[in-house]
């Protein structure tokens, strides 16, 4: 897997169905509120980058062609009032940063699985 490739689709103000290429069709995305499916995923990046810029910078990214762990800083900035922002309440203008660990598992090159936690910085 590429990550740089990753992370640029990742920090694309693009359509995220560049980023979903990254991912099986049958990836799991599991967090404190379990797995969720690919398209509910899809759905949650795109309500998360709704007036809100999001970058991910990496910290510390280690792995194989099977998995890789990565540490990341990801900042949401709001161009717009977001009470609703699904990671942090957000006023126009305000920036939070968040510590990510995530942990990929590859098949072929793609996320096949895919968890995650995250903290306020």
């Amino acid at each position: 897997m590429d990550y740089v490739a990753y992370l640029a689709s990742f920090n694309s103000a693009a359509e995220k169905g560049e980023l979903l290429q990254h991912y099986t069709p049958d990836a799991r995305i599991e967090g404190a509120n379990g797995v969720t499916p690919l398209d509910e995923f899809a759905e949650q990046l795109r309500d998360a980058r709704d007036g809100v810029r999001v970058t991910a910078v990496p910290i510390t990214v280690l792995g194989d062609e099977d998995s890789l762990m990565a540490e990341l800083d990801i900042t949401y900035t709001a161009s717009r009032d977001r009470p609703d922002h699904p990671v942090v309440p957000l006023r126009a203008g305000e920036s939070v940063t968040m510590r990510f660990f995530s942990v990929y598992e590859l098949r072929d090159g793609k996320i096949a699985r895919f968890s995650r936690a995250y903290w306020r910085r």
